[in-house]
């Protein structure tokens, strides 16, 4: 079974999506249920999800057909960190070293298989344990095998981990020059992981807007309450409730580039609410900023 093909609308193709790393180790079922009440057409997948799907007997035709069922298409294969020499860190907690215990060649053919678009990667190793130039023969070769399935490759930067912020980032698409690779800019990251927001602000204002598609928003308290991903992760929470400047971030990238936008929410904001209720206060949440961005595109 194929999924269908959402085409490239352009400017104004900016749509909501659902990605379900905010509900966590909830099954597969419950995830497209969840995306299905708040309306998303578009959701993420996690390598873990797809190989438990295909542990219990079901296949990719299974899989598919339950998301198409509610009018939905897996887009992007979300949690991949097999592309760089260092997976994990030893010192990572069991969840997220299942969640990251995939080779690349793995993440590669399951995304093929199910006709993924694009396969978000992050650099789940620790800061300064890979010189730049390893990053970039890195990502630049899982780019090329990606591109030989037809799939775009967008890097996240992530605080606390081994790609910290939006310049180091940055730095490794530039220089890698693969037409499939592109970085997607996560609100949260943006502002609370940057050491110097204004510089990040005039950085990310001077991307190409084809290098930004995929957009992911959540706010945050203005004290730090963790010292690590895991523990400040949980304070994430949805807009309005902390001191981000969502709607500048919003604004610098509404250029045209940027056709998914979600939520990525954890920790008592979203852990308190049903599936149905957490896709529809979703939904909610994302709908102001896809309308920013329609705005502005309308504008240019």
């Amino acid at each position: 079974m194929k999924q269908p093909i959402i085409p490239d609308a352009g400017k104004r193709a900016a749509e909501k999506m659902f990605w379900p790393g905010s509900l966590g180790d909830r099954d597969f079922t419950v995830l497209v249920e969840t995306a299905a009440s708040g309306g998303f057409n578009t959701m993420a997948i996690s390598p873990l999800a797809i190989h438990r799907l295909l542990q219990s007997g079901r296949c990719v035709d299974d899989i598919l057909a339950e998301a198409q069922e509610k009018n939905i298409k897996i887009m992007q294969m979300d949690g991949v960190s097999s592309w760089a020499p260092i997976h994990c860190p030893a010192s990572a907690p069991p969840g997220i070293q299942a969640r990251f215990a995939f080779s690349a060649r793995q993440c590669l053919d399951m995304a093929k298989s199910l006709g993924l678009q694009s396969m978000l990667i992050a650099g789940a190793f620790e800061q300064g344990a890979l010189p730049l130039d390893v990053l970039v023969k890195a990502f630049a070769d899982f780019c090329d095998a990606a591109a030989e399935r037809h799939i775009d490759v967008d890097l996240e930067f992530v605080s606390f981990w081994g790609i910290p912020d939006l310049p180091s980032a940055w730095e490794i698409i530039r220089q890698a020059e693969r037409p499939n690779g592109r970085i997607l800019i996560d609100t949260w990251h943006l502002q609370k992981g940057s050491n110097d927001f204004e510089r990040d602000m005039r950085l990310l204002a001077s991307i190409p807007a084809e290098y930004i598609r995929y957009l992911q928003i959540a706010d945050a308290p203005a004290a730090s309450a963790g010292v690590s991903l895991y523990a400040e992760g949980r304070f994430r929470c949805f807009p309005g409730g902390g001191v981000l400047d969502i709607g500048r971030m919003v604004q610098t990238v509404a250029t045209g580039g940027v056709r998914f936008v979600g939520m990525e929410i954890f920790g008592k904001a979203i852990d308190e609410l049903s599936p149905s209720d957490a896709g529809q206060r979703c939904a909610d949440a994302v709908q102001p900023y896809i309308q920013m961005l329609r705005s502005t595109y309308e504008e240019i």
